[in-house]
């Protein structure tokens, strides 16, 4: 394949989405901090503790994730425990001296404050007086009044019976309970630690759940491919069969085979559910990823909001929800036209197919074709894939364009591919080559030929279908553009002409048809010919066989197609035709005429327009090289 190049004068590079997503996996039972660290609540800690946590001072516990080290200095035993109803502020009792200390980290999972009770016993209590403190969030061993909750007051050498005290969590945070030594140098005793009163641990757990979609630097608008994710937490010691469902609005459409996860299975049952099932073991996260795309349609300012919800077993569901709001400005005023409607030229579409342009190396003033782009969407870039097909060979050279916002540009044909015959496709691509939906594109192409044969004429614009259209794969050096009515809209498979001038009266008239099909990079398919028929004005009809490679063009038509083509439509008479292949192929094309009486004659006229669509094919397949534009 030939790369071409075009230069166009400015240009917006197109941004990239980019989202990154982290599976947490389950906890080692035991973990050591050096000296003075302080501890924080990570996502793979357990928030639900045992019923009773059996520890050693300096070691913590394999019952429950714990950190030790040393803290400088200890707490007043001021004999006045803590309470909910009547918290009391820190008061250190020794402020020198490195103390052994195990430290647990929790956390009040539920959307409301929580009442916790701690309660420290030490059975042997010779060589092991201890006491317990808790604090908000963190503990920093270096000043331990920071973040303080509560303690009870005493050390378990100056009471005989557990050591208990209580305070307030708030929702949703976390808080470390720290069991240490009252005297320098007492360690290795065994203690026993209950925490009590965290209502999402009583009775049944629930799931900790949150959800996410990417916001793209570039504006969110009808066809914007966003990634979604949402991440379900197992808060508890004991594995939990668990079940959750996102759930999305019909402007939002989630993108068939986009779910990964890496434990458990996910699935996307139709557009607008993805579920997930497995069983998560106590501390363990999960997430889920997946893409969605907006609606056609999809107004501005509208706000779409996916729905999460997840339960462990048949235990009562957590909910939350992650929202994305439309933020493009619209073509123009009115409503927007259905993406399924394939328009004759006329409308905006991600892929434009010009039917037919040429240009003569020797005389490019005579014989040459403007070719003309226009991005119409107000706030994003363009950037597209142009493939240039070979009427006669089939052979396919490229390039790439790239337009800023509403931007406009024009080339000619003689400069890019000079002494070629054939059609164009032009497909909006991302960054990375890959075909997107970007339904703003439309173009025209200014044909002049030697033979008188002139005419402007739109290109041929096919619309991309939101929730259809396959993303590449990762490393993918091509791509399937699929005019099927589910990626793309779908191709005429039948051809007609409206209106066919008599030869006798000095017309000419130029007739082009392409096949659409086939490889952009190795060469588009051929058909071996098209069958058809041709009428007068009273309906008597003639059989029509057309020699087709990828692209048919006969400035005489209908001579060379039809046995009897001069009698067929005499003179000051006029006729019309259809045509399709023996398979289903796609076809498009154009009809040129010509008259070198335009001036002398009333009814002669030189003009030119798309071939009239009678029927569509939902088969057609163009596979197209991927790689990033450069420009």
């Amino acid at each position: 394949m030939q790369r071409l190049r075009i230069l166009v004068p400015r240009w917006v590079s197109w941004p990239a989405l980019i989202a990154l997503f982290v599976f947490v996996g389950v906890p080692s039972s035991e973990s050591h901090v050096a000296d003075h660290p302080a501890i924080a609540q990570t996502n793979s800690q357990p928030t639900c503790p045992p019923p009773l946590i059996n520890g050693r001072l300096g070691t913590g516990s394999s019952d429950y994730p714990s950190a030790s080290g040393t803290q400088t200095g200890r707490l007043s035993r001021d004999g006045v425990a803590s309470a909910c109803a009547a918290p009391k502020a820190c008061a250190v009792g020794v402020s020198t001296g490195l103390r052994a200390y195990d430290a647990y980290t929790f956390r009040n999972a539920s959307a409301t404050a929580a009442c916790v009770t701690v309660t420290l016993t030490v059975p042997q209590q010779l060589g092991a007086n201890y006491q317990a403190n808790s604090y908000r969030n963190s503990f920093d061993p270096q000043n331990i009044c920071a973040n303080y909750l509560g303690d009870p007051g005493a050390s378990s050498a100056t009471l005989s019976t557990p050591l208990v005290y209580s305070h307030t969590v708030p929702a949703g945070e976390t808080f470390v309970v720290v069991v240490h030594t009252t005297n320098v140098g007492e360690i290795g005793g065994a203690y026993q630690l209950k925490v009590e009163g965290l209502s999402n641990c009583s009775g049944n757990p629930q799931p900790q759940l949150s959800a996410a979609l990417s916001k793209p630097e570039a504006c969110v608008g009808a066809g914007s491919a966003l990634n979604a994710s949402f991440t379900v937490t197992n808060g508890s010691l004991n594995a939990q069969p668990v079940t959750a469902t996102a759930t999305l609005p019909p402007a939002l459409l989630a993108l068939a085979g986009s779910c990964t996860v890496s434990g458990g299975t996910c699935a996307i049952g139709n557009a607008g559910t993805v579920n997930f099932s497995g069983t998560l073991n106590g501390g363990q996260s999960v997430t889920v990823n997946y893409r969605v795309q907006i609606a056609d349609g999809a107004a501005k300012d509208a706000e779409l909001c996916v729905n999460t919800s997840a339960a462990f077993g048949s235990g009562a569901p957590v909910t939350t929800t992650a929202c994305v709001t439309v933020t493009c400005e619209p073509l123009g005023a009115g409503a927007a036209l259905p993406a399924n409607y394939a328009g004759d030229g006329q409308r905006p579409g991600s892929v434009l197919i010009f039917p037919f342009f040429t240009s003569s190396g020797a005389s490019p003033q005579s014989q040459n074709t403007r070719l003309s782009l226009t991005n119409l969407d107000p706030g994003r870039s363009a950037l597209v894939h142009l493939f240039f097909v070979d009427g006669d060979t089939c052979l396919v050279a490229d390039s790439f364009l790239c337009l800023t916002p509403q931007q406009t540009t024009s080339f000619l044909a003689s400069d890019l591919d000079p002494g070629t015959t054939g059609f164009v496709v032009a497909v909006a691509v991302g960054d990375n080559g890959c075909p997107i939906h970007f339904n703003a594109l439309i173009g025209d192409a200014a044909v002049k030929m030697t033979s008188g044969h002139k005419a402007l004429l739109g290109a041929e614009a096919v619309p991309a279908l939101a929730g259809g259209l396959p993303a590449c794969a990762p490393g993918a050096v091509t791509a399937a553009l699929k005019f099927d009515g589910i990626s793309y809209a779908a191709l005429p498979r039948v051809l007609a002409v409206s209106n066919l001038p008599s030869r006798a009266d000095g017309n000419e008239t130029l007739l082009v048809v392409d096949r659409i099909g086939g490889n952009l990079g190795t060469g588009v398919a051929s058909s071996g010919s098209l069958a058809g028929l041709i009428f007068d004005d009273v309906e008597n009809a003639q059989s029509l066989r057309l020699n087709l490679s990828c692209q048919y063009w006969n400035p005489s038509f209908p001579a060379g197609a039809t046995s009897r083509p001069e009698g067929l439509i005499p003179a000051g008479r006029s006729g019309w035709a259809k045509f399709y292949g023996n398979n289903d192929d796609a076809l498009l094309g154009v009809v040129i005429n010509t008259n070198p009486n335009v001036s002398a004659q009333t009814g002669a006229f030189t003009q030119g327009r798309s071939l009239h669509k009678l029927s569509y094919t939902n088969s057609a397949v163009l596979t197209m090289p991927v790689s990033p534009p450069n420009c």
